[in-house]
């Protein structure tokens, strides 16, 4: 929940003009969908990074001996 309070106070500082170029319906999917998105990329995506690494190192490490 810290992230999307974040985000919150960020968006209620931007200008108005902001607001006002901008439909309301694609700024409240953004702060609703944003924040899982990050949550997901940080969570899964680094975790198949991480293994994609530790293969990677496996595999050269099998072929240069």
């Amino acid at each position: 929940m810290g992230i999307r309070r974040e985000l919150q106070r960020k968006v209620l500082h931007l200008p108005v003009s902001f607001f006002d170029a901008t439909r309301s319906g694609t700024l409240i999917t953004r702060i609703m969908n944003d924040p899982d998105s990050l949550r997901s990329l940080m969570g899964t995506g680094l975790v198949q990074l991480a293994g994609s690494l530790l293969t990677a190192l496996f595999a050269l490490g099998c072929f240069s001996g």
